[in-house]
């Protein structure tokens, strides 16, 4: 199932998958870290995500604890999907022409990359 985020939800997710559980004033001090939002805006976010079944939360004493409901790599996983349908018509040779085209392609990054094809071809 695929849950669309936004960049700012998506700021939101971010620090609940690397540091939560954490109540809303936590997630909005490590917010604040580069954002100058306010904390009316982040609880709308959170509020958002929750609605959305991306971020659950538990009552606990002195407010509520929120976590993540999907992980980082489904996530990540279902954005590419979406990324690549959209811009490249569902083929990844486009998407990786497009990176090797523009130089964005270190020599690590191709290393990585033979790692995993030969992972694949196996």
């Amino acid at each position: 199932m695929s849950i669309e985020i936004t960049e700012a939800e998506r700021r939101i997710m971010k620090v609940l998958w690397a540091d939560g559980p954490l109540r809303s004033g936590e997630i909005v001090q490590k917010v604040a870290v580069d954002r100058e939002w306010h904390s009316k805006t982040v609880n709308t976010l959170i509020r958002r995500l929750v609605d959305k079944a991306a971020v659950g939360f538990e009552r606990k004493t002195g407010g509520f604890l929120y976590f993540p409901l999907i992980a980082r790599e489904d996530y990540r996983r279902d954005e590419t999907k979406r990324f690549v349908s959209e811009l490249f018509d569902g083929e990844i040779t486009p998407l990786l022409a497009c990176f090797a085209n523009s130089e964005s392609l270190t020599e690590a990054d191709l290393q990585e990359l033979r790692k995993l094809i030969a992972k694949l071809e196996k």
